[in-house]
């Protein structure tokens, strides 16, 4: 992510290093100190940022923090230096460079918000995961306001890269337990439900069941009321504050919220993709294809140069919830027609690789092979992990129905060796492949695992989901094959429970 020409204009505006407001006409003398020179040197360097001259200005800057006489700045001057220097890296898109620039930054007295974002976004570049964390937590906890710097999917995957780090039960209660504390939401005040279950059952572990029943207070979700119901670490609270594990009342809640928001907000598509998504885990189909279909209309008849909504890049999900509604009620050729209108429009003026993996999987689920392997031909590799791990995911899938073994190969390769990045999709890969007694060893070692086991739970649930295509049904018997063994049934037992739900699995 580009932040210094975002950042750099406030900071110019309102403070630099120590004697900075003058800038002087001439270079100085020979007679004066090193360290002013290079004080001097720093401020011209700033004032390059100011003009667009990033480059001469990055040069500069790096010249004036390897200098011999750097540490006779002030901190500020220093803490200075090293900031601008971090951020003129990474619009240079240097993100080796601007990381440790900025790590040292953070350190530095008078480190603000702006440093540790500048930081989360030099590690999430870098794929320094453990970072990102840090970063993040530090952010939420001292700085809260920082958070609207941030799209949600930054938060969302850092939080996510926070279940796999090492010690990640007590660095994902932290950076949770600020997170709530920032009172941090969605979009449109919609609470990330997910993130305050698994706070909540952090906090029941360390016997807090006070603080737990504050936490799922602000879960909205019906799919995480669920969640909850059937993990036996929330028995306490499913006794005593009953009101909150009502799956029906949790529907009708989150739906009554998200049409609210839709008519307070009647230009943002996002608050309408949200509704859909509710519409659609509350089985809802036909409401959910008169939503989108009024979304569709509207744009179809609002003038060229007056869109009716202000997010219209949001309407690639606009068609894949049409879709997904059409495919569940059976209507396999017009869903396929709205997957593949998804696929092919672009995200943010890129490839939209979620809709082109969606189509793709759309086909092996059909039993389609050479659709499915086609559709991925020109993904490429410059996706985040967790899409590798589905393109790979759906390509073998293709490739094993077509008896292609090269294919096969090549993606389970990369599967194997990147299970972590998705433990999820490895799961499928081995319910895909047939390999049981692996698909079942994997499963027991997700529930015994407090960080991973409420995804795993919602998994394993009767859903009232309705019948899919004939290659996902053949999967869905396998997974209900693995689910049903003595040894994982003693697994799930131990932890939590199996329930039947009136509504479908939420879409993924």
């Amino acid at each position: 992510m580009r932040v210094a020409t975002v950042v750099m204009s406030a900071l110019l505006g309102v403070a630099g290093p120590a004697g900075s407001a003058e800038t002087p006409n001439a270079t100085p003398s020979p007679e004066i100190p090193a360290v002013d020179v290079y004080r001097y040197a720093l401020q011209r360097a700033v004032k390059q940022v100011s003009e667009g001259e990033l480059a001469d200005a990055y040069t500069a800057l790096l010249g004036v923090v390897r200098s011999p006489v750097f540490d006779q700045l002030e901190p500020a001057e220093r803490h200075w230096a090293l900031f601008v220097a971090g951020l003129v890296a990474l619009d240079l898109d240097k993100p080796v460079e601007a990381h440790p620039l900025l790590v040292r930054a953070c350190a530095l007295p008078g480190a603000d918000g702006d440093d540790w974002v500048g930081r989360l976004n030099a590690a999430r570049l870098m794929d320094q995961r453990e970072d990102m964390v840090l970063s993040l937590t530090q952010i939420a906890r001292q700085w809260p306001k920082s958070l609207d710097e941030l799209i949600y999917q930054i938060v969302t995957e850092t939080v996510s890269y926070a279940h796999q780090v090492p010690n990640s039960e007590a660095v994902l209660h932290e950076l949770l337990d600020a997170l709530y504390a920032a009172k941090w939401t969605f979009p449109e005040k919609i609470e990330p439900s997910y993130m305050w279950r698994d706070l909540a059952a952090l906090e029941i572990d360390r016997k807090n069941v006070a603080r737990a029943r504050e936490v799922v207070s602000r879960v909205q979700s019906p799919h995480v009321v669920i969640g909850m119901r059937i993990d036996r670490r929330f028995d306490p609270l499913r006794e005593s504050v009953p009101k909150y594990f009502d799956v029906e009342a949790a529907v009708k809640s989150e739906l009554a919220m998200l049409r609210a928001i839709v008519q307070r907000s009647p230009r943002s598509m996002n608050a309408i993709v949200e509704l859909t998504y509710s519409q659609l885990g509350a089985g809802l189909y036909e409401e959910t294809l008169a939503t989108t279909a009024d979304v569709l209309r509207k744009i179809e008849t609002a003038p060229a140069k007056e869109p009716p909504y202000d997010d219209m890049d949001k309407v690639i999900w606009i068609y894949d919830n049409k879709a997904r509604a059409l495919a569940a009620t059976q209507r396999w050729g017009e869903a396929e027609k709205e997957v593949r209108a998804a696929a092919d429009r672009k995200e943010d003026g890129e490839r939209n690789v979620s809709n082109v993996i969606n189509l793709a999987w759309f086909y092996a689920e059909a039993g389609r092979s050479d659709e499915a392997l086609a559709t991925l031909l020109d993904l490429g590799q410059s996706m985040t992990k967790y899409g590798l791990m589905q393109m790979h995911g759906v390509r073998y899938a293709a490739a094993l129905q077509k008896g292609d073994a090269e294919i096969a190969n090549e993606s389970l390769t990369y599967l194997v060796e990147h299970r972590n990045d998705s433990l999820d999709m490895w799961q499928r890969t081995l319910v895909i492949a047939n390999r049981l007694d692996e698909a079942a060893a994997l499963l027991i070692e997700r529930l015994r695992d407090p960080v991973l086991r409420g995804a795993v739970l919602n998994d394993l649930q009767d859903y009232a989901d309705p019948p899919p295509q004939e290659q996902r049904a053949v999967w869905n018997a396998r997974w209900r094959q693995i689910r049903d063994r003595p040894d994982v049934r003693k697994a799930i037992e131990a932890v939590g429970r199996i329930e039947k739900f009136r509504v479908p699995n939420p879409p993924s």
